[in-house]
């Protein structure tokens, strides 16, 4: 798929990074045999004869499927060789931090959009579509404006009218936002929606109570003290009134997911799953609210003890079987791979040995092709890789782990190593999905 080689990072590059065909690209060891020819000596040779990410998922048979991938606006703007790769690799994209609450709403309730429309606008350029993330989350909200306008409201209904009031201005505000004509004068008309599937809500389960929702009352200290959480003010009702919100604004054809993490969690056998599944049912069970799809965000880890592997694919497959169950759209949302010691510990990018990646590969293998095993076609939204890279080690995500599925390597190479998972490929060719090494 995407640069099936090792290849030197420059300017001169950037424009030709779709091709894995290109020799001057290519860094290539070379020895002669025994006749004279030269041969390579590099164990990743093989994959010079692979075609950028995308090009391998089979269209007809997963017709709504999106091969995603997680991205840093800024970067993305600079259209940098971080550009190029989504670009060419993949469908869709979908923003870390910049399409959040914190992001966009300052500390006096006013919004600027800017960078969300130029993301959209370039995203569209590029022939890439944006999924929405997030439009009602507990973390990343403008803590100190919503706290205010809560402490400001005299009785419950009060408290509830204002803050019911600031979410329809933040999510009315992000769907004009993505739309064609983001800057129309009012009256006139914005364009069609550019961004049409979106994150509605984001991890509303308890970890410790996983058929409930993330409360003050529920979380550690720290996480209290820089969240806000809608549902303590509004209740559980908080969820109708998003995806009402988002449907008023955007229109009804949009498609709202529901997305959390830990919903292949084996240390409470999928229970995290199944609340999540109830808690959809109950919002939906006043006949009016209509989730589309549910997002399992799958931050997982290889486990090198192999009773604790072993479990993690079971759990892996049994929540696929849960949600499959719904009926409605799934996307794995943040796919991305941590690799630990038989003891439980975190094994750095610099520590992981060759054997181990090949491990990490694997795992990759599974996930991917249980999900299009266990997800009916019409079902199956996409998989989005939430990283890139693996983590640098002052990163905020995942510090110093091999995370990603590109490594920089010595003299900022990159390689990419892959794996067989031939489910959702064209026949009779096999799909590879990369997991990549940094060969010393």
């Amino acid at each position: 798929m995407i640069i099936a080689v090792k290849i030197i990072i420059s300017a001169a590059l950037a424009v030709n990074l779709a091709s894995c065909s290109d020799k001057s690209m290519q860094i290539v060891l070379q020895e002669e045999n025994n006749a004279g020819e030269n041969v390579s000596t590099d164990p990743l040779a093989y994959l010079e004869k692979y075609d950028v990410l995308k090009n391998y998922v089979n269209r007809e048979d997963n017709p709504v499927f999106k091969l995603g991938v997680g991205m840093t606006v800024s970067e993305f703007l600079k259209k940098n060789i971080n550009y190029y790769i989504a670009c060419q690799n993949f469908d869709e994209m979908t923003a870390g931090n910049a399409m959040k609450h914190s992001s966009v709403v300052r500390d006096d309730g006013s919004m600027d959009f800017s960078t969300v429309t130029a993301f959209v606008q370039a995203a569209h350029d590029a022939g890439m579509t944006v999924y929405g993330h997030t439009l009602c989350w507990h973390s990343q909200q403008r803590k100190s404006y919503l706290d205010r306008l809560a402490a400001s409201a005299g009785t419950e209904q009060e408290r509830k009218d204002v803050l019911y009031g600031a979410l329809e201005t933040w999510i009315a505000g992000m769907m004009g936002a993505c739309r064609e004509n983001p800057d129309a004068e009012e009256g006139e008309d914005r364009g069609r929606m550019l961004v049409t599937a979106w994150d509605v809500v984001n991890e509303p389960m308890s970890d410790g109570r996983p058929d409930e929702l993330k409360s003050a009352s529920n979380q550690e200290a720290e996480s209290v003290a820089r969240s806000f959480y809608w549902q303590d003010y509004l209740g559980k009702e908080y969820v109708r009134y998003a995806i009402k919100y988002a449907r008023k604004h955007g229109g009804d054809g949009l498609l709202l997911f529901v997305n959390d993490y830990n919903l292949e969690a084996t240390y409470n056998n999928n229970r995290k799953c199944e609340g999540l599944i109830k808690m959809i049912e109950y919002w939906e069970s006043d006949g009016e609210t209509r989730v589309d799809g549910i997002g399992t965000q799958m931050h997982v880890t290889y486990s090198l003890d192999p009773e604790k592997q072993r479990k993690n694919e079971m759990c892996v497959e049994n929540m696929l079987r849960m949600l499959a169950a719904t009926g409605k759209l799934i996307k794995i949302s943040e796919l991305d791979m941590g690799l630990q010691d038989k003891n439980g510990n975190d094994i750095l990018t610099e520590d992981v040995k060759l054997w181990q990646h090949k491990a990490m590969a694997g795992y990759y293998n599974f996930i991917i092709r249980k999900y299009f095993e266990i997800i009916p076609p019409e079902q199956r939204y996409g998989i989005t890789q939430w990283a890139r890279t693996d983590s640098p080690k002052d990163s905020g995500w995942r510090p110093g782990l091999p995370s990603g599925i590109w490594s920089f390597g010595p003299r900022h190479l990159w390689q990419c190593c892959f794996l067989c998972v031939p489910l959702p490929l064209r026949q009779p060719q096999q799909c590879w999905y990369p997991y990549a090494l940094t060969k010393e």
